[in-house]
């Protein structure tokens, strides 16, 4: 590295390096608890060890399915396929010397894991990783095959690092956006007395607003398992039972939410007659004292 602008591009390759590391270890490590509470999980949950090859991917797509499983192994694929480049790139080492590396990085991870008890110990992640990595190592040792000056050639392989690094980023962020939340969920509620002093553990039922023939509501109730079938169930509704309209608006990151500001309003029995076809099939939470009457019912709006 005689000139700057390849001591430039070194450190500008190790920078990229150590952020890779840094995002690994977040996905790989830590990928069951959230950035602002992150070591919560440590010592909660169960140590489990898989030694046997592959048992726990042929268990897996016999429970979740193929295209499930498939998507696990290119995720263990994939985010080896940097270390496979980035060692050879920046230590300088061969085939043999960058196996050994990788191998020994992939246990150190499933080592912490069940040290921690913070994940599934399992020798398929160690197997896929580290082919992940020759893979990697495979593309860096081709595409230098093509390219003969040495810092052309360095360019080129920090260049497709970048873009792969901005695919894997857009992917995680597409469908695991919860490993970047870095604050929690914004809760806000407006007229909060509406729905003080009710018990949410004693719900009488919750379901769909299907039909309304004063005084009597007619009710879908919401299934909770395959096994139920479906119900309807008539209530009364009079003077005396608490009329609550529930609006939420939400605000997405991603596939995640961010902010979620529950709006909150009462209608009197008059006020709510004239409007009952606008909550049909809406769905409704209701509070009886006797399984007859409605005590409290919250409406909830689309």
């Amino acid at each position: 590295m005689n000139t700057k602008k390849e001591r430039l591009l070194s450190t500008f390759a190790w920078v990229i390096f150590i952020v890779y590391l840094l995002v690994l270890v977040r996905i790989v490590l830590f990928k069951d608890t959230q950035i602002y509470n992150l070591f919560v999980m440590i010592g909660h949950g169960q140590r489990v060890l898989n030694i046997i090859p592959f048992a726990s991917t042929f268990e897996m797509m016999r429970t979740i399915g193929l295209l499930h499983n498939l998507q696990n192994i290119a995720g263990n694929l994939a985010v080896f396929f940097p270390m496979g480049i980035f060692i050879p790139l920046l230590m300088n080492k061969g085939f043999k010397q960058t196996v050994v590396i990788v191998i020994g990085i992939s246990v150190s991870i499933e080592v912490v894991q069940y040290i921690l008890a913070i994940g599934i110990s399992d020798i398929d992640d160690v197997i896929l990783n580290t082919v992940g990595a020759i893979v990697g190592w495979s593309v860096f040792q081709y595409i230098k095959g093509k390219i003969k000056r040495t810092f052309i050639f360095r360019v080129v392989i920090v260049g497709m690092m970048i873009v792969f690094g901005f695919v894997g980023i857009f992917a995680i962020l597409a469908t695991e956006t919860r490993l970047f939340q870095i604050t929690p969920k914004k809760v806000t509620v407006t007229n909060p007395e509406l729905i003080d002093g009710l018990n949410y553990g004693s719900i009488y039922v919750t379901g769909k607003l299907i039909g309304f023939n004063a005084p009597e509501l007619t009710i879908e109730k919401a299934i909770q398992n395959q096994n139920q079938i479906r119900e309807i169930i008539k209530m009364e509704l009079d003077q005396e039972t608490r009329i609550i309209l529930e609006h939420v608006e939400s605000t997405y990151f991603f596939d995640i939410i961010t902010t979620e500001k529950y709006m909150y309003s009462s209608l009197t029995y008059d006020e709510f007659l004239p409007a009952t076809e606008s909550f049909n099939r809406n769905n409704v939470t209701i509070w009886s004292a006797d399984g007859k009457r409605v005590g409290t019912i919250i409406i909830i709006k689309p």
